[in-house]
């Protein structure tokens, strides 16, 4: 095996060769460090504290992920500085090891710097993006797989969702242990790929991908990823809507609720649209109540004010 540097170079802490990694108990992460120093997990921003090496955030990141879900976090790390790309295993007391090297050339073209509907970021020279309407008020409460619905009953014809499996109950609980340890950006991580696991697994509107669905809309609400939050929750009240499920409509409101605070203005824009067509949806079957028509306004209006302010920034760049 070549010498490898950056995060090769520390995996001497602990290091044993002896620990087996169980890839589905928690998804492998994929992780760029790119050329700048800037570090992405699975195409979301990761943040670096100042003077830290990416590496050593990274290794850090993975231990106290692995403390988090009790288990070990395995991630293909490209490395676009040192030019290598290798998969890694880390444990809760810190043990690292390689355990693969995968082809750089390869996996530094399918990584790369999302270019659409990046993360909020937060600026004390920001100026606020045009208000909207008032945000209804809606509750977000982390879904039990298996368990009973967040928002209440739902019809007989509906039905709730079966018994979750073990593994899956499982796995959502560590995601659940995450969110309460405050390791927000790992929970979402987590989220995503339970969800894709779900996906393969039981198919897009199964009972259990719906559920998941929902913890995932709840991890990125909770680490105030209002974009993937507020598109999640759009993508459950559609599945619930063709489910004829009665919650399509809370979770339209939740959409509503977390769109508001998207300040990356053309994610609001185009979060906005969606929002409307979705709402248009549900209420060409009655599913909307009256008092929606207000909100639906006030939606329209902003959207207007969002579009109006892209223009301006253009015509200041030209």
């Amino acid at each position: 095996m070549n010498q490898v540097s950056g995060v090769g170079k520390h995996l001497d802490r602990g290091l044993t060769g002896q620990e087996d990694v169980e890839p589905w108990h928690v998804p492998a992460l994929e992780v760029l460090i790119d050329s700048d120093g800037g570090v992405l997990i699975d195409g979301a921003p990761f943040p670096v504290p100042h003077g830290e090496p990416a590496h050593v955030a990274v290794l850090d990141m993975m231990q106290r992920g692995a403390r988090t879900v009790a288990g070990p976090v395995e991630a293909l790390v490209v490395d676009r500085r040192a030019r290598y790309a290798v998969r890694i295993a880390v444990t809760a007391d810190g043990a690292s090891r390689i355990i693969g090297q995968e082809d750089y050339e390869e996996w530094t073209d399918v990584m790369s710097r999302p270019t659409a509907r990046p993360e909020p970021t937060a600026s004390p020279a920001a100026e606020p993006l045009p208000a909207g309407p008032p945000a209804p008020e809606v509750t977000f409460v982390r879904p039990t797989l298996g368990g009973p619905p967040a928002g209440g009953a739902r019809p007989a014809d509906v039905g709730a969702s079966p018994p979750a499996s073990d593994e899956l109950a499982e796995l959502a609980a560590r995601i659940g242990r995450a969110i309460d340890a405050g390791a927000l950006e790992l929970a979402v991580v987590l989220a995503f790929k339970l969800r894709q696991y779900a996906v393969r697994t039981f198919g897009d509107e199964h009972p259990y991908t719906v559920e998941v669905l929902a913890l995932e809309a709840f991890a990125a609400y909770r680490a105030c990823n209002h974009t993937v939050a507020t598109d999640t929750c759009l993508e459950l009240a559609r599945i619930r809507h063709q489910q004829g499920d009665p919650l399509a409509h809370e979770e339209l409101l939740r959409a509503v609720y977390v769109w508001h605070l998207v300040d990356d203005l053309p994610s609001a824009v185009g979060l906005g649209r969606s929002l409307l067509a979705t709402w248009s949806q549900l209420a060409k079957e009655g599913n909307t109540p009256a008092g929606d028509i207000e909100l639906v306004r006030g939606v329209e209006r902003r959207i207007r004010a969002l579009v109006t302010e892209r223009a301006q920034d253009g015509d200041a760049t030209t």
